[in-house]
């Protein structure tokens, strides 16, 4: 049988956003309670009174603020500055020196590379400079733990950091953003 707690959940969940929210605690669970009533009520079929849901959503923050506090599985983090991302069309190859990463995907291909190698790959493509490269080697556990990604760009998010590009290898995770955005990193 679906309850105002099931539906509760399944809206918050559904909205990661609102989650943090709630987990952080700055999304009033009155407002919350008031914004999703309507949709509650026709679910259920019947008047649902706001305290009702109020009171799952209090229950529910609770569980929330555990689940995005999950235990932080060990990682080494490297900042690498002077990067460029270098953006092809498919039918492009590229290899040379400086190479960190590249990318192939259905309609373009895409190239991170040291700034100091950017005459030899100048007229391949679109050079887009001035950018950062975030690696993060992960232990074991990375690719066995649900939502470690989400708690990486989570927290650029939340610090309104752009992700140019993201790319990764094994155990290791690697996240393209703008020079200028990298004083505003929160490593914890």
């Amino acid at each position: 049988m679906v309850t105002i707690s099931h539906l509760v959940k399944d809206y918050v969940d559904k909205h990661p956003f609102i989650a943090e929210g709630l987990s952080r605690n700055i999304v009033s669970h009155p407002g919350l309670a008031e914004e999703i009533a309507p949709w509650i009520r026709r679910e259920l079929k019947k008047d649902i009174k706001l305290p009702a849901i109020v009171m799952s959503l209090r229950r529910y923050s609770e569980t929330i603020h555990q689940k995005l506090t999950h235990k932080k599985i060990g990682s080494q983090i490297t900042l690498r500055s002077d990067v460029l991302l270098l953006v092809l069309d498919k039918n492009k190859s590229i290899s040379g020196r400086g190479l960190i990463s590249v990318t192939r995907g259905m309609h373009y291909s895409s190239a991170i590379i040291e700034k100091k190698y950017l005459k030899d790959y100048v007229r391949k493509g679109k050079v887009i400079s001035d950018l950062t490269c975030i690696s993060i080697l992960f232990s074991k556990e990375y690719g066995a733990t649900a939502g470690v990604l989400f708690g990486v760009t989570r927290n650029l998010a939340w610090n309104n950091i752009n992700v140019v590009e993201v790319f990764s290898a094994g155990n290791e995770l690697s996240i393209i953003i703008k020079k200028s955005d990298s004083i505003f990193l929160d490593l914890d």
